[in-house]
């Protein structure tokens, strides 16, 4: 069963032992970068503002971290930016990726103060699209 914790700190390590995986097992960070530079790049990116890391037992098998509030004058409002996305590819890692969005938005609902928060989604090697996601409380 997987089970999502949040780290405000956030956690290099997890981010980084999930993000070494994937690039292990998905094609599209080794069309780009080495191992090393994406790491580099992962660790770069990495968010002071907190990482959500999903667990299968007690291995991280996907995590996210967000930005801090921003606003956005083409949604409206303040909310919050899926900065990195790493989930290791497995049967399940549709169920990851719901587990780790869905206690991310718990979490902003709990907060109360942001009004949308946004994914980007990778559709092929040159097209990244950023979709806005309302908050309803």
């Amino acid at each position: 069963m997987y089970s999502v914790r949040f780290f405000p700190e956030g956690n290099i390590d997890y981010l980084l032992d999930i993000a070494s995986g994937m690039y292990d097992t998905h094609p599209y960070p080794r069309l780009e970068f080495d191992k090393r530079t994406y790491l580099e790049r992962v660790a770069l990116n990495s968010s002071e503002y907190g990482i959500y890391v999903c667990f299968d037992g007690d291995a991280p098998v996907g995590a996210i971290t967000v930005s801090d509030i921003m606003y956005d004058v083409h949604f409206g409002g303040v909310g919050r930016h899926v900065a990195d996305f790493v989930v290791l590819p497995s049967q399940d890692s549709i169920a990851v990726v719901r587990k780790l969005l869905r206690e991310f938005r718990m979490s902003l609902v709990r907060e109360g103060e942001c009004t949308w928060y946004s994914t980007t989604h990778r559709r092929d090697f040159y097209t990244l699209s950023t979709r806005y996601w309302r908050i309803n409380e």
